[in-house]
């Protein structure tokens, strides 16, 4: 089967929506339209709904069919050369999707290499963190899930506060202050925005302290 025919099987995408994350996905009732298992460690699967999920042994990615179009490769000198998308439209199906998903997960990869403090700790209900300690439970879910994909459900204060809170470390009376805010809205900001990563974690019933160090040289 051809990428061409590959796409005639699969329902268009809304690109107003947002990527649907791993556990959203797979937990979904949207069927199955191939699955490649690559090798011992690699399996790529499509949906129905247009969406391809890549895993090799823990890591994996999700991204539309849809952005699956030219490809631009460079080889070890830097030099760049695009891959028309007419080519791969009748070649294996996998062959695109194999590249996209490797790309992303290097991305992913990237991103959690650039990340220098992850921590994961139950903390109470006035924000005070109880271990700082970084879990493999949250590193696994970075490479699974990148910052990006939480950040994009959040209103421009809303990550604003998120990201200067919980990356660059500031304190909730200088984002109050940058905000010009009361403390007050500041604090409910910041819960209704950590309840959105617990709900993207599939976590109910804990509160969870994500915090994000950015790695300065």
């Amino acid at each position: 089967m051809t990428l061409k025919e590959l796409r005639t099987m699969v329902g268009s995408v809304d690109k107003e929506m947002r990527v649907p994350s791993v556990r959203k996905l797979t937990e979904s009732r949207v069927p199955v339209v191939v699955k490649e298992k690559l090798d011992q460690k690699a399996e790529l699967t499509v949906f129905a709904n247009g969406y391809v999920l890549y895993r090799i042994d823990n890591r994996v990615t999700v991204f539309p069919i849809p952005e699956c179009q030219s490809y631009c490769y460079e080889d070890v000198s830097g030099a760049g050369e695009t891959i028309s998308s007419d080519f791969f439209e009748n070649e294996n199906w996998y062959v695109r999707l194999i590249l996209e998903g490797e790309d992303r997960l290097k991305e992913n990869q990237r991103i959690r290499q650039n990340t220098r403090e992850v921590s994961y700790s139950i903390v109470s209900e006035d924000w005070a963190v109880l271990g700082t300690e970084a879990n493999r439970a949250l590193d696994h879910l970075i490479e699974m899930e990148t910052i990006q994909d939480i950040l994009k459900n959040m209103d421009e204060r809303q990550r604003y506060a998120f990201m200067r809170y919980h990356i660059d470390c500031a304190t909730q009376k200088e984002i109050a202050n940058e905000l010009d805010i009361p403390r007050t809205t500041l604090t409910d900001i910041l819960r209704k925005t950590m309840k959105m990563v617990r709900e993207e974690m599939g976590v109910e019933r804990v509160d969870i302290e994500v915090s994000f160090k950015r790695n300065r040289k």
